[in-house]
């Protein structure tokens, strides 16, 4: 796991909890980065830029999904829902808009 300069990563989440109300998150460290991109969707990628799933390290993938794990858990206390969709658009066929 990559170490990030914040000592408490739950602080971080409680932070995230409320920037998710205004649309935009920045984390000044090196895990992946989540954004809300719709109003109850939350787009997390990767700091080094990867086009496709299989370009990212196994650090980077392990770092993503425990980002997209912690920012599910969030999402679902914020909209009081019980369950979720985690989506992976991996390519243009897969309806991947973003490089």
């Amino acid at each position: 796991m990559v170490q990030t300069p914040n000592e408490n990563l739950e602080e971080n989440l409680a932070t995230l909890a409320q920037a998710l109300e205004v649309n935009v998150i920045e984390f000044a460290h090196r895990l992946p980065t989540p954004r809300t991109n719709r109003e109850k969707d939350v787009l997390v990628a990767p700091i080094r830029c990867s086009l496709r799933l299989s370009d990212m390290t196994s650090e980077e993938i392990s770092d993503m999904f425990l980002m997209v794990q912690k920012v599910q858990c969030v999402m679902e206390k914020i909209h009081q829902a019980s369950s979720s969709s985690i989506v992976v658009q991996d390519g243009k066929d897969a309806g991947q808009t973003i490089k």
